[in-house]
């Protein structure tokens, strides 16, 4: 029972997750516990490299908003759940407005990669981080983030995309993409001016 005598589950008692995929994902671990022991190694690898770095930048300083931990949790709380905007989109039921907290979260996710990056390389001669390195994207996949989020970027004005479909004004595709689209938002700019004057 938590102080004000109101009961809590397990889950909410041990969840510190800043994601909800990291709070879907500790909620299915928690529910089924693996028995594989190799993965459990690994798992428990993995947590000794994280506080190991953390044991290691503080000998070296007492500021806790430059940890490495504290920056890694700083930029997956920026990461919304990406699995949801891919099969949206997949099922192609994405909504225009969606895309552009996607792209960023894919944005945010690149600079963890880097950070990460960062972290082994500054502790690469005192420690060998296998597990923090297997969370690295290889390059190829982050070659084609970076393809998709340059792609978007030069497709799309995001301030035009309305939350729901009847408050859609403007073409949200820039200029040359769609040449029907461009002929249709010229067409609403003539009559827009045109009632203007009047």
């Amino acid at each position: 029972e938590s102080g004000l005598g109101k009961r809590i589950c397990l889950y909410q008692l041990l969840n510190k997750c800043k994601t909800t995929m990291g709070c879907h994902l500790f909620k299915e671990r928690l529910s089924n516990p693996i028995t594989n022991i190799d993965k459990l190694q690994s798992r428990y690898q993995l947590n000794e490299e994280l506080i190991l770095t953390e044991q290691n930048y503080s000998v070296a300083s007492t500021d806790k908003f430059g940890s490495p931990l504290y920056r890694i949790r700083d930029v997956l709380t920026q990461i919304k759940n990406v699995d949801n905007y891919f099969r949206k989109f997949v099922i192609q039921k994405i909504n225009p407005y969606e895309v552009s907290p996607l792209i960023e979260s894919l944005n945010f996710g690149l600079d963890l990669s880097c950070l990460l990056k960062q972290i082994t390389k500054q502790n690469s001669k005192t420690n060998k981080y296998t597990q923090i390195n297997k969370l690295i994207p290889s390059s190829k996949l982050t070659q084609t983030i970076e393809k998709l989020i340059s792609q978007v970027n030069n497709t799309m004005i995001y301030n035009n995309c309305p939350r729901i479909w009847v408050e859609l004004e403007n073409n949200f595709f820039k200029e040359g993409v769609f040449q029907e689209l461009d002929d249709l938002q010229n067409d609403i700019n003539t009559d827009r001016n045109f009632v203007d004057e009047l």
